[in-house]
């Protein structure tokens, strides 16, 4: 009797065919019966302020096409150096540094109230790296008034100055009192050739908060001159009475405080 053979036929279907050769040519991706592909997915990589750690915790929002994720390292105390996240495209990231208890009253927030903000354009094939510059100041009793004395009214050009001919300059004394009335500094002969263009000047001196935020400044007329140096007598302070000013003005720490005297 002849020996009866079996052959037994397997069909690999189409999608599994593909599959087959999908994974044979993707060197980089370990493939096995039933798993999904790899998926690559571009980051952002947001770097933290370690050295501020322990006085601040960070913020971060990061706003993509109308969305916006929320992270925050305020829930623990080791140092965090970064925070990554998923990045679809171009990209907002605000953060907002937040005191800790017992954080050092002396140091200045470097983010301020309203945060530091970057904008990052995402590298769809890697891993977008943000790069923050902090400057830190210890809190100070002390801003700075930038003063400006002009006489010229404003987009005039000083054209009612020119039946004056040679001008030179104009000198001015300035001083400064801080909330308490103390004097706090005056220079004398503040001159515009000097410290401007002729007929302005611009001066920047110190302020104080130490005894409340309210200053004032004091101005007192020395002369306007031609170039020779002989004294031009229609010429006066545009304030007060022409030879003295007095002006109230705040004083901000660690920021200018900008006060214009003009006719």
């Amino acid at each position: 009797m002849p020996r009866r053979t079996t052959t037994t036929y397997r069909f690999l279907s189409f999608a599994g065919l593909l599959a087959l050769v999908a994974c044979a040519g993707a060197a980089t991706l370990a493939c096995d019966d039933g798993a999904e592909p790899a998926v690559f997915v571009p980051t952002l990589r947001v770097p933290l302020p370690v050295e501020l750690q322990g006085e601040y915790c960070a913020e971060v929002a990061v706003t993509q096409r109308g969305a916006t994720e929320t992270r925050s390292t305020c829930d623990t105390l080791e140092a965090v150096d970064h925070l990554v996240f998923a990045c679809s495209g171009p990209a907002t990231v605000t953060m907002h540094l937040l005191p800790r208890a017992g954080a050092n009253p002396t140091l200045e927030n470097p983010c301020g109230d309203d945060g530091c903000a970057l904008s990052a354009d995402c590298d769809p094939e890697g891993t977008t790296d943000l790069e923050w510059t902090f400057v830190v100041m210890p809190r100070s009793e002390q801003g700075f008034f930038d003063i400006e004395i002009s006489l010229r009214a404003p987009g005039d050009g000083a054209a009612h100055l020119e039946e004056l001919g040679d001008f030179g300059e104009f000198c001015v004394d300035i001083a400064v009192d801080d909330g308490a009335g103390e004097r706090m500094w005056a220079r004398e002969s503040v001159c515009s050739a000097t410290f401007g263009d002729r007929l302005s000047l611009d001066y920047v001196g110190p302020c104080s908060t130490a005894n409340g935020p309210d200053n004032r400044l004091h101005v007192r007329w020395r002369g306007a001159f031609d170039r020779d140096g002989a004294p031009l007598e229609d010429v006066r302070l545009p304030c007060g009475d022409g030879e003295v000013c007095a002006i109230d003005a705040r004083c901000e720490e660690n920021d200018d405080t900008s006060i214009r005297i003009h006719p």
